[in-house]
């Protein structure tokens, strides 16, 4: 079974294929240009100077030379000079956007196509993450460890901090589903750890099989001073977090659903 990677690149254009529109597009308006005589005028200074190199030559040859073999610059054979070297010009020119395309690089007109494409990289990967069509988000909360008791921390005040915010965003539900919000606090005499983690079903396309996987986290490591409430302080910053960004990937899904 072969990846499907269309979640990133369905909505993006091949710089090859945009190489090729800006190719036909200047090609059309250099063949105008030509056609209208504004390449084919040549600069009355560039053809004085050519005239002066050509005469002085002549000049001293001995004998002197016939005008079939020494011809005298004017405005018509410079201006034959001039489109000639435009021509030239123009392949340089395509060929200059055409090999980077080819060699999968992106020519410079390209850039902000670049740049979208990463944005829209980044949005498919938040929603990867966190997107669940707005089904509410079942909690689970570890054990706290004998040390949380001496400075007053208590399993059920995690449950609280996190639980409140849960519901006033109105995606708590307390029944097991395909995804849920791991909270674990660590607690030593000095010292406390936080980490948040997010985990839904995926599937695995290799084995076939779904199991459950951390797609999102954030977690802290400090010095809590004897105070449980700057643990507390903490979580509640982190819950936060996580539903501002939850929210944000999720919200039209959440206001399809609370339509009435």
């Amino acid at each position: 079974m072969s990846t499907d990677y269309s979640f990133i690149y369905n909505d993006e254009v091949s710089p090859l294929v945009l190489a090729y529109q800006f190719f036909l597009m200047f090609s059309v308006v250099c063949k105008l240009a030509i056609k209208s005589h504004f390449i084919m005028l040549a600069p009355w200074s560039l053809v004085r100077q050519e005239r002066t190199k050509t005469l002085t030559a002549c000049g001293h040859s001995i004998p002197p030379k016939s005008p079939e073999l020494c011809p005298i610059p004017n405005a018509g054979n410079m201006a034959g000079m001039t489109t000639t070297r435009a021509k030239k010009a123009i392949v340089i020119l395509m060929l200059m956007l055409l090999v980077p395309a080819l060699f999968g690089k992106e020519p410079v007109f390209a850039q902000d196509k670049q740049m979208t494409l990463t944005e829209k990289i980044a949005e498919k990967i938040k929603r990867f993450r966190l997107f669940t069509n707005c089904e509410p988000v079942y909690l689970v909360v570890e054990g706290l460890g004998q040390s949380a008791a001496g400075i007053g921390l208590t399993e059920s005040d995690i449950i609280a901090a996190a639980e409140s915010r849960l519901r006033s965003a109105r995606i708590y539900t307390a029944e097991a589903g395909d995804s849920y919000l791991y909270v674990n606090v660590n607690v030593t005499k000095r010292a406390y750890s936080i980490s948040i983690k997010f985990k839904k079903m995926v599937l695995d396309l290799f084995s076939g099989h779904n199991s459950f996987a951390t797609t999102w986290d954030v977690g802290e490591v400090g010095t809590h001073g004897g105070s449980s409430g700057y643990i507390l302080f903490g979580i509640a910053r982190y819950m936060d977090e996580f539903l501002v960004q939850f929210l944000r990937v999720n919200e039209k899904a959440c206001e399809r659903k609370r339509e009435p």
